[in-house]
């Protein structure tokens, strides 16, 4: 007997959990009617973007990057080749950190944004992370929704990253734990200096 409370107790609760987190990804997936204007004193930031080969729609999500409404941004393409000593500094483990750390040493601006090449930006891609940003962050991470997937396998990965993985990194944003998603990040520059700040 007490295996079946404790059944129906689980199911009861899977079921709650189940129904707060749709909830909560539900209200944060609502489109905005107006595009995000940008900051009154909008500080310039870096967008660099690591690229290694062709990805599907690439002309399409690397224009993307020249057309954001934002006033005082640069953009850095890095590129980086096994077969190149000079071009392919290990920094770590991490690939795409590897790629991008020339464009992170670049000293021209406070916050910089790093987008995988298949990441089609919105225009207000900036105003957005910048509008998560806290005094004590170090890092912003955006949660990226699959579109346009071009066979069963991209199919399944999209099915995935825009359901259960979106909810529950909503949720866990909603009550304050932290989770990094490397697709789209603004990370802390110049000393810890808070990237909505002027200098």
């Amino acid at each position: 007997m007490a295996m079946a409370y404790a059944a129906v107790w689980f199911c009861f609760l899977s079921i709650f959990f189940n129904l707060i987190s749709l909830g909560i990804a539900a209200i944060r997936v609502r489109p905005g009617l107006m595009p995000l204007p940008p900051p009154r004193a909008a500080p310039g930031v870096s967008v660099v973007r690591p690229l290694c080969g062709l990805d599907n729609f690439c002309e399409e999500t690397l224009q993307s990057s020249f057309e954001l409404d934002y006033p005082s941004y640069e953009i850095i393409f890095c590129f980086a080749r096994a077969t190149d000593p000079a071009g392919d500094e290990k920094v770590s483990a991490n690939p795409k950190l590897n790629n991008c750390v020339r464009g992170w040493t670049r000293p021209a601006t406070i916050g910089s944004f790093s987008p995988m090449a298949n990441v089609l930006m919105p225009k207000d891609y900036i105003q957005h992370l910048l509008m998560s940003w806290r005094h004590r962050s170090g890092l912003v991470c955006s949660m990226p929704l699959g579109s346009r997937p071009g066979n069963r396998w991209a199919e399944l990965e999209c099915a995935f990253l825009n359901t259960f993985e979106a909810r529950w990194q909503y949720c866990a944003e909603a009550f304050g734990m932290g989770f990094a998603q490397g697709k789209s990040m603004l990370w802390r520059r110049e000393g810890g200096r808070d990237p909505r700040a002027r200098r």
